[in-house]
């Protein structure tokens, strides 16, 4: 009995190689276009988040409420570092959360509210901007990688 044992050869390999790399050039745009797609899930959630949180503050207070104090009172926790970090109103808060960085705001009248997010890169982490305020409809534009594009102008998220 002759009990050799054989490898593949090299063109079988090139072939398992070329395999690989087809699957792999399927696979990763999908993958990166899935995630974008959860980071923009993910700020349309905050930002539904704020509305209702700012919508109980006013309620309750008669007054928007900035974000520390919408944390303090547990109405809402974002997981984010907000700079500066005990900013009252009149003052715009800057944080990053799920690829995006964010922009707050809350009129040192009190009336008035609005909030921002935009992809820290376009097109990876999303392509969208986001624009919310006292209206409490979440608007959106494509952005194109530099400042802010959406605002109180922009379409409405159907």
């Amino acid at each position: 009995m002759d009990a050799r044992v054989r490898g593949l050869t090299f063109i079988e390999l090139l072939i398992v190689v070329a395999i690989l790399g087809v699957l792999a050039a399927v696979a990763i745009p999908q993958l990166l276009r899935s995630k974008e797609s959860a980071n923009e899930k993910a700020v349309v959630g905050s930002m539904h988040a704020l509305v209702h949180t700012e919508a109980i503050h006013h309620t309750q207070q008669g007054e928007f409420g900035t974000l520390e104090e919408l944390q303090s009172r547990r109405f809402l926790e974002l997981g984010a570092v907000l700079s500066p970090v005990g900013a009252g109103a009149g003052t715009t808060v800057r944080f990053g959360k799920a690829s995006y960085d964010w922009q707050f705001a809350v009129a040192s009248t009190r009336r008035t509210w609005n909030a921002r997010a935009k992809p820290k890169e376009y097109d990876v982490g999303g392509k969208n901007c986001y624009y919310v305020d006292e209206s409490n409809v979440i608007r959106f534009q494509e952005g194109t990688g530099g400042g802010f594009t959406a605002g109180p102008s922009s379409p409405a998220l159907p």
